[in-house]
């Protein structure tokens, strides 16, 4: 028991040299004159409706035509001469309706056709060849 009270005070003794001490701690700088001085509620960044909260700009549907020739015609109204690079053109199935299918253009949807005439398509230029 003994021991234990002379642990005990003198780990109060040792805590109490800690809070007697000064510190000498180095002063924070003050931020610059032109620095701005915008209170954290008009930012708005805390609350529900904040921008951290706020979902991103809605992305805009593409353009869906009915024939795949419609879609070459969209294709070609991009392609604005004089052209410094070769576009790289591709088609995907649709994340979200398979029954449509991406055209793509250097990586962005720039129309839809429906993957049954896709189909068609490539079943006519086979015979063609």
């Amino acid at each position: 028991m003994i021991y234990f009270l002379v642990c005990l005070f003198g780990l109060f003794g040792i805590a109490s040299l800690f809070i007697v001490l000064p510190s000498h701690a180095t002063p924070q700088a003050a931020p610059s004159l032109d620095w701005p001085d915008i209170p954290v509620a008009s930012l708005g960044v805390f609350k529900r409706t904040g921008r951290i909260n706020q979902a991103g700009p809605a992305a805009k549907p593409p353009i869906r035509v009915a024939s795949f020739e419609a879609a070459q015609e969209r294709v070609l109204a991009l392609l604005k001469p004089p052209i410094q690079q070769r576009p790289n053109i591709a088609l995907r199935l649709s994340a979200i309706d398979q029954a449509w299918t991406d055209v793509l253009m250097n990586g962005a949807v720039v129309v839809q056709v429906p993957t049954q005439a896709v189909i068609a398509q490539r079943g006519r230029g086979a015979r063609a060849s």
